[in-house]
């Protein structure tokens, strides 16, 4: 196995010397996308800033690093609202991102570059170190919710409307108790599989909370309806 192609900032050295270095963040490989780079991939890193990259050759001039200019020779270079240290998700041609010290904000795909800052793209739920890794779940294409977990004691999971982020459609800390997580575990991904989402958790006898999801309308956990696609909430 050899190395196939890379990509250096052309901010490297004050990067090394100032513990900025851009693989803090995970990495997601987008599907093909229209535009004149088809195949994306989207990195991220400590210097607030994600890279977009042609995966078939990351440098526009296949030199891998920019040593004589200020800007890096790839699809595109968009700052974020703080330090990545999560691998951002995407849906429905949208990336989300949960950077430390920040809200959830999603990125709009356009022709394979993205755009920051459209209406209802940013949540108020604001997020410290390490930020967090969301998870999508929807129906096909519809009714998706963005599921992140906050580093907190008590950790508090959040869903909120895919389309429009500043709806916040739950959080594990707006009924008491009830749905109540412990403490917080730094990196931990909310999973949703078989209709379930699931967190892990320290100082547990289980070392998970799970909830039931329901889409296509929200039913609380004492049965109340809401016109608004979310889950059913069940301690398992």
């Amino acid at each position: 196995m050899s190395v196939a192609d890379y990509f250096t900032p052309y901010t490297q050295g004050s990067q090394q010397t100032n513990d900025l270095d851009t693989g803090s963040g995970g990495v997601i490989l987008l599907p093909d996308q229209p535009g004149p780079f088809p195949h994306l991939l989207i990195g991220g890193g400590k210097p607030s800033r994600a890279f977009v990259m042609n995966r078939d050759m990351m440098t526009s001039d296949d030199q891998h690093i920019n040593t004589n200019g200020q800007v890096n020779n790839i699809v595109q270079t968009m700052p974020l609202g703080g330090s990545s240290f999560d691998t951002p998700a995407y849906f429905d041609e949208k990336i989300y991102y949960v950077a430390v010290k920040d809200v959830i904000r999603s990125y709009a795909l356009s022709n394979g570059t993205l755009i920051p800052d459209l209406p209802n793209s940013f949540g108020t739920h604001k997020y410290g170190f390490p930020g967090s890794t969301p998870s999508v779940s929807a129906n096909g294409n519809d009714n998706g919710i963005v599921w992140t977990i906050q580093n907190a004691q008590p950790a508090v999971l959040v869903a909120y409307n895919a389309t429009n982020l500043s709806t916040e459609l739950y959080d594990s800390a707006q009924a008491g108790q009830r749905d109540q997580l412990t403490g917080g575990v730094k990196f931990v991904v909310p999973t949703i599989a078989n209709g379930k989402v699931v967190c892990g958790q320290p100082k547990s006898p289980f070392g998970f909370w799970s909830a039931w999801l329901r889409h296509g309308g929200i039913v609380d956990a004492d049965g109340r309806q809401f016109q608004r696609p979310v889950l059913r909430i069940e301690r398992r």
